[in-house]
């Protein structure tokens, strides 16, 4: 796996260096209207604007059982250097399993932070993960 540089800006703020770095987002689906996808596509060109390779669960296809879903997303997980979290994914049963596979295999774990502009969503920052 690459290095990670994490930089302290003078805000405090640590800069996570996204470029060439192999990312999965993991986040809430169920229950949410669209399945969350758009949310997951916002994040997906967020992390590519920034140089990452992208991993995006919402592009498989539909029609398959939710065990079928878990699974997929784990090995895609496990593909990845880092997992970007998305709001609420603490939530997600889905999510906490991520969860718990990345931080077994020492994946690097961040959040994304979202806001809203005239109604539209967006992604402001990705941060490390503390938990």
């Amino acid at each position: 796996m690459e290095s990670i540089a994490l930089e302290s800006k003078s805000n405090n703020v640590i800069d996570i260096e996204l470029l060439n770095q192999k990312v999965y987002i993991a986040g809430p689906m169920r229950g949410i209207p669209d399945r969350n996808h758009p949310l997951f596509f916002i994040a997906e060109s967020y992390l590519k604007e920034n140089g990452a390779k992208v991993m995006n669960p919402a592009v498989l296809p539909k029609g398959f059982a939710h065990e079928a879903y878990s699974a997929i997303g784990v090995h895609m997980m496990l593909a990845c250097d880092m997992v970007a979290f998305l709001p609420h994914w603490e939530e997600s049963a889905g999510a906490r399993r991520i969860y718990e596979k990345a931080f077994q295999a020492s994946k690097y774990l961040m959040r994304l932070e979202t806001d809203q502009i005239h109604g539209n969503q967006w992604i402001k920052a990705h941060l490390p993960l503390i938990i």
